[in-house]
């Protein structure tokens, strides 16, 4: 994900004493293009304190942040994406925040691996480890509500091809299945089971199956 940050604006004026420091925050793509449903973190170095944000219609929230230097995480399914950082000076006697406002652009990801996501070996069966992840993704496709998915499945080569092409299709609708439960509706999500057709890695090496055996999500506008 190809990420950029703008501080517009700096933290201090002198006037009634606030603990916090009020942040804007805009995100956008690089053409400027507002996004809605994007999920930014502040995630405090030393505390590990996390404060977060999701961007309105007009790509933008608010978030109040104490002193101290953050770590900014973009939020979508699976790992937060490490964007950047910003410090919070501490006040000075007499001083107290100002309003700033920050720039997030983002290049938003088209399509992304369910790295946490596990099937009971040989079935369509979806193990209990892997629920985190998909409650991420009914999250994600909560907060996006303007697009679509593909869940794409996929396997090694072990086994006839036609065994592998039907268990990836298996594979997925149970996929769309836990999604639909959740509550996202049925025509915005696709389930296509590619079997061994498209690998990623080579299926010579007990590695490369494993990354082979995958369920990939696919954006549709």
């Amino acid at each position: 994900m190809k990420t950029q940050l703008f501080i517009l604006l700096l933290f201090f004026s002198v006037s009634a004493l606030c603990q916090k420091a009020q942040l804007k925050v805009k995100v956008t793509d690089f053409q400027n293009n507002v996004l809605s449903g994007e999920q930014i973190m502040f995630l405090e170095q030393t505390t590990q304190a996390s404060y977060s944000g999701i961007s309105d219609l007009e790509g933008m929230f608010v978030v109040e942040l104490p002193a101290g230097k953050y770590d900014i995480k973009v939020k979508s399914v699976g790992e937060a994406v490490d964007f950047s950082t910003i410090e919070i000076p501490k006040l000075q006697l007499g001083q107290s925040y100002q309003t700033a406002e920050m720039q997030v652009q983002i290049e938003e990801a088209q399509s992304f691996t369910l790295d946490n996501l596990h099937f009971e070996t040989g079935k369509w069966t979806i193990t209990s480890s892997s629920y985190a992840e998909l409650d991420e993704l009914v999250r994600y496709l909560s907060l996006k509500k303007n697009i679509s998915i593909e869940i794409g499945g996929h396997t090694d080569s072990d086994g006839d091809e036609a065994s592998n092409q039907q268990l990836s299709q298996k594979r997925a609708d149970a996929v769309k299945a836990y999604l639909v439960k959740k509550g996202i509706a049925a025509g915005r999500i696709s389930a296509v089971g590619y079997g061994e057709l498209k690998p990623v890695a080579s299926n010579a090496t007990a590695e490369g199956k494993a990354l082979n055996r995958r369920t990939e999500v696919k954006i549709i506008q």
